[in-house]
């Protein structure tokens, strides 16, 4: 394991469409996932002592999975 590990961990999904509601439902597929990615990932010990990997904060997360939160590209 090295240190430098820390910083090559990338996730670069491809969306279907740049639209606010297509990005927003991939939003909410990825944080309603984001426990079961990072078990699945076995992240590395030094990804998780560096702050690059923070999950999103519980109010941001709860404010985007509210039915009525609906972004605009505007």
């Amino acid at each position: 394991d090295s240190f430098f590990y820390a910083f090559g961990l990338h996730l670069n999904p491809e969306v279907p469409e740049l639209s606010a509601d297509s990005l927003l439902r991939h939003l909410k597929a990825y944080v309603m996932l984001d426990a079961w990615i990072r078990k699945d990932a076995d992240v590395n010990i030094s990804r998780k002592l560096t702050p690059y990997i923070n999950e999103y904060e519980m109010d941001y997360i709860r404010y985007i999975l509210r039915e009525d939160y609906q972004p605009s590209m505007k």
